[in-house]
């Protein structure tokens, strides 16, 4: 169950305030009838609260990333130059962006 990922260790808590965590946590899912997504986030939001300085993965890049990786050479060897050209321009603007985020 998702719940178990708030462990004293992943929350760097004592263990009492970690169960106590999973004991509210549990009750909020059971009474609002939570779906798996539902849950996730209020378990990112548990875990934001203890770890103010790790954000949880957006799932849009997380999406881009999956996709990028998906994309075969043999993909890539099919297209024409135009979109290989226009491909390379919308990943150069994306990594400026990033490196100014990151920078």
């Amino acid at each position: 169950m998702a719940l178990n990922g708030l462990s004293a260790k992943i929350l760097r808590v004592d263990e009492e305030i970690a169960a106590n965590e999973r004991i509210e946590a549990t009750s909020k899912v059971l009474n609002s009838n939570l779906s798996v997504s539902e849950t996730r986030e209020l378990i990112n939001q548990v875990k934001a609260k203890y770890s103010p300085n790790v954000v949880p993965e957006s799932k849009q890049i997380k999406s881009a990333i999956a996709k990028l990786d998906k994309l075969e050479a043999m993909a890539l060897g099919d297209a024409s130059k135009d979109e290989l050209r226009r491909l390379e321009e919308a990943l150069e603007k994306k990594l400026l962006e990033v490196k100014r985020l990151i920078s």
